[in-house]
């Protein structure tokens, strides 16, 4: 639903009368009924407290976005009180929906890449009751805020049966999810915790891991990664047959980065025992520059200036935390001498 740009066309505050209304419709949108529900309730949309305001997008679109405090925690889908609560929103009360949890984390790489979240990535064991087309919040193992709000397209008696199956099929169809341009536009860029990193969600005690611990977490060996991980790699490749990626250029392209990425991420654990990484500047650019490319840049993003690519992705897949004997970041200038341009121009 966020996958591009958009703008808003109006905004006007919500009445007192108008948020009563509202509180009723998401009541009986959600099927909040037990007084736990109505607590819920309460917490994502307080009957006083705060501004309400409504956005809405220019036409065709008929979407409507309520903001409280200026974050986007309602959509109206169709413009006539067909609520859907967004992440920012539930952060507030997870369990407002439905949560099903998936595998394993590396399976959040691809729910922020926009893709609906498919049977093999999740354990269907531990799925709630769920009925076809009911909102749901899609959650990572050890961390409780959702990642992403979705429409369950199977109820969990055929969930299981076709897991027992053949193990394959389209569990949630992904309305909004961390990441998008709902949350890059108005959500301003807020994190329920520190486990919610650039490409990916860990568990929140993983946030403080070194960047190679947490490389490691999301490609451990164990059959719930593999199996999590090439059920929606399936789901990739049906997409792109469909036409609804990258084109084959693209993704060779995207692969051969990624393949230099890892063959980087090797060289750079091995060369030394000493230290994880190279001392020398150059060679952490690089680096921190094919991890960004692999984990961060979306073709969307496409073209991009320098310093955009700088500030909005390298700057979170550097290195330089662990580098040098007083820690902290690296620096870098914008002119025709540092290295990032060197890097840049290269």
């Amino acid at each position: 639903m966020f996958k591009k740009p958009f703008c808003i066309n109006q905004t006007h505050k919500v009445s007192g009368a108008d948020r009563k209304k509202i509180r009723r419709s998401v009541e009986k949108a959600l099927q909040l009924s037990s007084d736990d529900s109505s607590n819920h309730l309460e917490l994502l949309l307080p009957a006083k407290a705060g501004d309400l305001e409504l956005a809405k997008l220019p036409a065709p679109s008929r979407l409507v976005i309520y903001l409280l405090d200026s974050v986007p925690i309602l959509l109206d889908v169709s413009g006539k009180l067909d609520f859907v609560p967004t992440v920012m929103g539930l952060w507030c009360c997870p369990q407002l929906l439905p949560q099903v949890t998936v595998k394993h984390p590396a399976v959040s790489q691809f729910i922020l890449s926009g893709a609906d979240l498919m049977l093999p990535g999740v354990d269907v064991r531990s799925l709630p009751q769920l009925e076809k087309g009911q909102l749901v919040g899609i959650c990572v193992p050890g961390n409780p805020a959702p990642i992403a709000v979705g429409a369950a397209l199977m109820n969990s008696t055929a969930a299981a049966a076709q897991a027992s199956g053949q193990g394959k099929g389209k569990l949630v169809e992904l309305l909004q999810y961390y990441g998008d341009t709902l949350w890059q536009t108005l959500g301003k860029g807020a994190v329920p915790n520190a486990g919610f990193l650039q490409g990916y969600v860990l568990p929140a005690e993983l946030a403080t891991a070194s960047p190679q611990q947490q490389q490691a977490y999301l490609e451990a060996d164990g059959t719930a990664a593999a199996d999590a991980t090439d059920g929606m790699l399936g789901l990739s490749l049906n997409r792109r047959s469909e036409g609804h990626v990258a084109t084959e250029s693209n993704n060779s392209q995207a692969a051969s980065t990624a393949g230099q990425c890892d063959g980087a991420a090797v060289a750079a654990d091995t060369s030394t025992t000493s230290s994880s990484f190279p001392d020398d500047m150059d060679q952490l650019l690089e680096l921190a520059l094919l991890q960004a490319l692999h984990k961060s840049v979306k073709e969307d993003d496409l073209p991009l200036s320098g310093s955009d690519l700088w500030s909005q992705h390298i700057i979170h897949c550097r290195w330089g935390r662990q580098v040098g004997a007083a820690g902290g970041y690296g620096h870098t200038h914008c002119d025709s001498h540092d290295p990032y341009s060197r890097c840049c121009r290269s």
